[in-house]
């Protein structure tokens, strides 16, 4: 939730919560290196605000850059969902070599025998299961199939599976 604005919070904390939610990219970085990852997955909500400033997306985009090779795929949420256009193009025209924007549900491959699914979030209450898509999805034969999505769960039952 890069952006939040932490109103609740007394004025003279809310500064410093802010900064330390843009060292979070860092940090994220540091503890992908740490533990051998290549991928970093961030399922929604990267942003807390569908409209955060030029200003605020270009830190954040230049903060992912110098974690290459590291890579980042970002997935859109409900407080930053795809009813933000200009969010997500101004990104995609500010979007470094390693970041890679999963805003369409089409299965993308992010390693060789990884197959990512994406469910990005089309509204802040999208009101049907954007997972819906996956159960059909081609992927390469033998592939992991890892899904991403980011809201409210339907159903965990073993019977819908």
């Amino acid at each position: 939730h890069i952006g939040k604005r932490f109103g609740n919070m007394p004025e003279d904390l809310r500064g410093r919560l802010r900064e330390a939610r843009h060292g979070a990219i860092s940090r994220l970085a540091e503890q992908a290196r740490v533990h051998g990852a290549s991928t970093i997955l961030l399922a929604g909500d990267t942003f807390d605000t569908e409209t955060p400033t030029p200003a605020m997306l270009r830190q954040a985009m230049a903060e992912m850059s110098q974690s290459a090779p590291l890579r980042w795929i970002l997935l859109p949420g409900n407080h930053d969902s795809l009813l933000a256009d200009q969010l997500w193009s101004a990104a995609d025209s500010v979007v470094p070599d390693n970041v890679l924007l999963a805003t369409r549900p089409e299965t993308l491959t992010i390693g060789a025998d990884v197959a990512l699914l994406p469910a990005p979030c089309t509204t802040r209450r999208p009101g049907r299961d954007l997972t819906e898509w996956m159960n059909s999805a081609a992927t390469p034969q033998g592939a992991i199939r890892l899904g991403l999505a980011h809201g409210a769960i339907q159903n965990f039952s073993e019977d819908s599976a």
